[in-house]
Protein backbone atom coordinates (compact mmCIF):
# COMPACT_ATOMS: atom_id res chain seq x y z
CA UNK A 1 0.00 0.00 0.00
CA UNK A 2 1.26 3.28 -1.15
CA UNK A 3 2.40 6.15 1.78
CA UNK A 4 -0.55 8.17 1.21
CA UNK A 5 -3.05 5.57 1.31
CA UNK A 6 -1.72 4.85 4.87
CA UNK A 7 -1.94 8.42 6.12
CA UNK A 8 -5.69 8.71 4.45
CA UNK A 9 -6.56 5.51 6.71
CA UNK A 10 -4.34 6.66 9.49
CA UNK A 11 -6.75 9.77 9.51
CA UNK A 12 -10.25 7.75 9.03
CA UNK A 13 -9.29 6.15 12.08
CA UNK A 14 -8.73 8.98 14.69
CA UNK A 15 -12.50 10.15 14.60
CA UNK A 16 -13.65 6.66 15.22
CA UNK A 17 -11.13 6.07 18.45
CA UNK A 18 -12.02 9.62 19.61
CA UNK A 19 -15.90 9.16 19.33
CA UNK A 20 -15.16 6.23 21.59
CA UNK A 21 -17.46 4.19 19.02
CA UNK A 22 -17.85 1.04 20.77
CA UNK A 23 -19.51 -2.63 19.51
CA UNK A 24 -22.64 -3.81 21.31
CA UNK A 25 -22.77 -7.80 21.91
CA UNK A 26 -26.34 -9.75 21.57
CA UNK A 27 -26.54 -13.15 22.80
CA UNK A 28 -28.01 -15.91 20.95
CA UNK A 29 -31.96 -16.18 21.25
CA UNK A 30 -32.27 -19.47 21.51
CA UNK A 31 -29.66 -21.33 23.95
CA UNK A 32 -28.98 -25.33 24.75
CA UNK A 33 -27.06 -26.51 27.54
CA UNK A 34 -25.27 -22.90 28.30
CA UNK A 35 -21.36 -22.17 28.90
CA UNK A 36 -20.47 -18.86 29.32
CA UNK A 37 -17.91 -17.29 26.97
CA UNK A 38 -16.14 -13.71 27.93
CA UNK A 39 -14.92 -10.49 25.79
CA UNK A 40 -12.01 -8.77 27.54
CA UNK A 41 -11.09 -5.28 27.57
CA UNK A 42 -7.10 -4.54 27.61
CA UNK A 43 -7.39 -0.66 26.40
CA UNK A 44 -7.10 -0.83 22.61
CA UNK A 45 -6.73 -4.82 22.21
CA UNK A 46 -9.72 -6.76 22.82
CA UNK A 47 -9.69 -10.91 23.19
CA UNK A 48 -11.92 -13.73 24.24
CA UNK A 49 -12.29 -16.61 26.74
CA UNK A 50 -14.14 -19.51 26.03
CA UNK A 51 -14.70 -22.38 28.01
CA UNK A 52 -11.76 -25.23 27.70
CA UNK A 53 -14.08 -27.69 26.37
CA UNK A 54 -14.75 -30.70 26.85
CA UNK A 55 -12.29 -30.12 29.87
CA UNK A 56 -14.90 -29.88 33.03
CA UNK A 57 -12.18 -27.99 36.00
CA UNK A 58 -13.63 -24.73 35.20
CA UNK A 59 -10.02 -23.77 32.88
CA UNK A 60 -11.14 -21.33 29.58
CA UNK A 61 -8.55 -20.40 26.86
CA UNK A 62 -8.03 -16.86 25.58
CA UNK A 63 -7.55 -16.43 22.33
CA UNK A 64 -6.58 -13.59 20.74
CA UNK A 65 -5.08 -11.77 17.13
CA UNK A 66 -1.83 -9.06 16.64
CA UNK A 67 0.98 -8.05 15.10
CA UNK A 68 4.15 -9.99 15.63
CA UNK A 69 6.65 -7.27 15.99
CA UNK A 70 4.21 -5.63 18.30
CA UNK A 71 2.54 -9.23 20.57
CA UNK A 72 6.07 -11.50 20.19
CA UNK A 73 8.96 -9.10 19.40
CA UNK A 74 8.29 -6.90 22.46
CA UNK A 75 8.07 -3.36 20.12
CA UNK A 76 4.99 -1.89 21.71
CA UNK A 77 5.68 1.43 21.44
CA UNK A 78 2.80 3.98 20.32
CA UNK A 79 4.51 4.36 16.95
CA UNK A 80 4.64 0.38 17.15
CA UNK A 81 1.28 0.20 17.51
CA UNK A 82 -0.09 2.71 14.41
CA UNK A 83 2.37 1.14 12.33
CA UNK A 84 1.37 -2.36 13.20
CA UNK A 85 -2.11 -1.18 12.40
CA UNK A 86 -0.91 0.64 9.08
CA UNK A 87 2.03 -1.94 7.76
CA UNK A 88 2.08 -4.84 9.54
CA UNK A 89 4.88 -7.39 8.24
CA UNK A 90 3.37 -10.35 9.89
CA UNK A 91 0.66 -11.73 12.43
CA UNK A 92 0.53 -13.13 16.00
CA UNK A 93 -2.34 -15.61 17.07
CA UNK A 94 -2.22 -15.73 21.03
CA UNK A 95 -3.57 -18.37 23.31
CA UNK A 96 -3.29 -18.55 27.34
CA UNK A 97 -4.90 -20.22 29.80
CA UNK A 98 -7.16 -19.50 32.73
CA UNK A 99 -8.96 -21.02 35.72
CA UNK A 100 -12.67 -20.10 36.21
CA UNK A 101 -12.48 -19.85 40.04
CA UNK A 102 -15.79 -19.82 42.41
CA UNK A 103 -17.00 -16.14 43.08
CA UNK A 104 -15.45 -14.94 40.31
CA UNK A 105 -17.28 -12.60 37.75
CA UNK A 106 -14.30 -13.67 35.16
CA UNK A 107 -11.54 -16.13 34.77
CA UNK A 108 -8.52 -13.82 36.24
CA UNK A 109 -5.52 -14.11 34.63
CA UNK A 110 -2.19 -14.01 37.15
CA UNK A 111 -0.73 -11.38 34.93
CA UNK A 112 -1.77 -8.60 32.66
CA UNK A 113 -5.59 -7.98 33.73
CA UNK A 114 -8.36 -7.13 31.25
CA UNK A 115 -9.53 -3.58 32.39
CA UNK A 116 -13.01 -4.75 31.83
CA UNK A 117 -15.15 -8.28 30.83
CA UNK A 118 -18.38 -9.43 30.66
CA UNK A 119 -20.05 -12.62 30.13
CA UNK A 120 -22.06 -13.76 26.97
CA UNK A 121 -24.34 -17.04 27.21
CA UNK A 122 -24.10 -19.67 24.10
CA UNK A 123 -24.63 -23.11 23.50
CA UNK A 124 -21.94 -25.44 24.98
CA UNK A 125 -21.92 -27.49 21.51
CA UNK A 126 -21.87 -24.12 19.44
CA UNK A 127 -18.52 -23.33 21.94
CA UNK A 128 -16.77 -26.39 21.65
CA UNK A 129 -16.70 -26.29 17.73
CA UNK A 130 -15.27 -22.75 17.94
CA UNK A 131 -12.47 -23.79 20.53
CA UNK A 132 -11.77 -27.11 18.35
CA UNK A 133 -11.65 -24.59 15.29
CA UNK A 134 -9.05 -21.99 17.18
CA UNK A 135 -7.18 -24.62 18.76
CA UNK A 136 -6.47 -26.47 15.51
CA UNK A 137 -5.79 -22.75 13.82
CA UNK A 138 -2.73 -22.40 16.96
CA UNK A 139 -1.84 -26.02 16.36
CA UNK A 140 -1.07 -25.77 13.23
CA UNK A 141 2.13 -22.75 13.58
CA UNK A 142 3.06 -24.47 17.13
CA UNK A 143 6.65 -24.68 15.77
CA UNK A 144 6.77 -20.62 16.10
CA UNK A 145 5.39 -20.27 19.83
CA UNK A 146 7.20 -17.77 21.49
CA UNK A 147 5.90 -17.29 24.94
CA UNK A 148 5.56 -13.75 26.80
CA UNK A 149 6.11 -13.89 30.61
CA UNK A 150 4.89 -10.39 31.24
CA UNK A 151 0.96 -11.55 29.63
CA UNK A 152 1.99 -15.37 29.86
CA UNK A 153 1.12 -15.56 26.43
CA UNK A 154 2.53 -17.86 23.98
CA UNK A 155 2.23 -16.49 19.86
CA UNK A 156 2.29 -18.28 17.04
CA UNK A 157 2.63 -16.62 13.60
CA UNK A 158 -0.47 -17.05 11.76
CA UNK A 159 -1.19 -16.65 7.54
CA UNK A 160 -4.23 -14.30 8.40
CA UNK A 161 -3.11 -10.35 7.63
CA UNK A 162 -3.06 -8.03 10.74
CA UNK A 163 -4.38 -4.18 9.76
CA UNK A 164 -6.74 -1.62 11.11
CA UNK A 165 -9.47 -3.37 9.47
CA UNK A 166 -8.28 -7.03 10.23
CA UNK A 167 -7.49 -6.79 13.86
CA UNK A 168 -7.86 -8.20 17.12
CA UNK A 169 -11.04 -6.59 17.70
CA UNK A 170 -12.03 -7.85 14.50
CA UNK A 171 -11.30 -11.37 15.23
CA UNK A 172 -13.26 -10.92 18.83
CA UNK A 173 -16.14 -10.18 16.70
CA UNK A 174 -15.67 -12.55 14.08
CA UNK A 175 -15.28 -15.09 16.74
CA UNK A 176 -18.14 -14.14 18.58
CA UNK A 177 -20.57 -14.27 14.87
CA UNK A 178 -19.35 -17.84 15.03
CA UNK A 179 -20.99 -18.19 18.60
CA UNK A 180 -24.26 -17.29 17.28
CA UNK A 181 -24.10 -13.90 18.26
CA UNK A 182 -24.83 -10.52 16.46
CA UNK A 183 -22.41 -7.68 17.40
CA UNK A 184 -23.19 -4.22 16.33
CA UNK A 185 -20.42 -2.07 15.09
CA UNK A 186 -17.51 -1.03 13.30
CA UNK A 187 -14.93 -3.59 15.64
CA UNK A 188 -12.03 -1.52 14.63
CA UNK A 189 -12.02 -0.46 18.63
CA UNK A 190 -11.83 -2.74 21.58
CA UNK A 191 -15.21 -1.16 23.31
CA UNK A 192 -17.68 -4.10 23.34
CA UNK A 193 -20.92 -4.30 25.63
CA UNK A 194 -23.30 -6.26 25.92
CA UNK A 195 -26.96 -5.61 24.40
CA UNK A 196 -28.55 -7.11 27.02
CA UNK A 197 -27.78 -8.29 30.89
CA UNK A 198 -26.07 -11.53 30.83
CA UNK A 199 -24.88 -12.78 33.71
CA UNK A 200 -22.28 -15.36 33.88
CA UNK A 201 -23.11 -19.18 34.74
CA UNK A 202 -21.48 -20.28 37.91
CA UNK A 203 -18.13 -21.23 37.69
CA UNK A 204 -18.37 -24.54 38.91
CA UNK A 205 -20.96 -25.29 36.30
CA UNK A 206 -19.26 -23.03 33.40
CA UNK A 207 -18.34 -26.19 31.84
CA UNK A 208 -20.18 -29.06 32.78
CA UNK A 209 -22.91 -30.15 30.98
CA UNK A 210 -26.18 -30.47 32.63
Amino acid sequence: MRPRALHILFFLAIPLWAMGCANTVYPPAHVQEPVSVFVTNYGFHSAIMLPDLPATDGRYVEYAFGDWGYCAGNRSHPQDAVGALLASWGSAFGRRYVTFKPGQEYPVPKVSLPKNAFAVTVTRARAQRVVNALNARWELHAKTAVHIDSNDVTYVKDPAHYGIFNSCNRFTADTLKELDCEVDGPAIVSKFHPGCPTPPIRAVAASQPK
